[in-house]
């Protein structure tokens, strides 16, 4: 619970709501990154599949980033 505290207040509040923008921060590259481990994608998604399973009914919405 201490570590979701510290992700929302320190990246989601911030407008760092996905993985990718906490990862590589499109909006300031090179600034406010997290996680610098090469597995954390993986660790944190395999997390996720195991929690979205459980439910039953939820709603996807994704959040492509656009380049220019």
């Amino acid at each position: 619970i201490g570590g979701a505290d510290f992700v929302a207040k320190n990246y989601i509040a911030k407008g760092q709501d996905t993985l990718y923008k906490m990862r590589y921060n499109p909006a300031n590259p090179g600034s406010h990154m997290y996680a610098t481990d090469i597995g954390w994608a993986y660790k944190q998604t395999t997390g996720m599949q195991k929690l979205y399973n459980q439910l039953s009914n939820y709603r996807q919405d994704f959040d492509i980033p656009k380049y220019k």
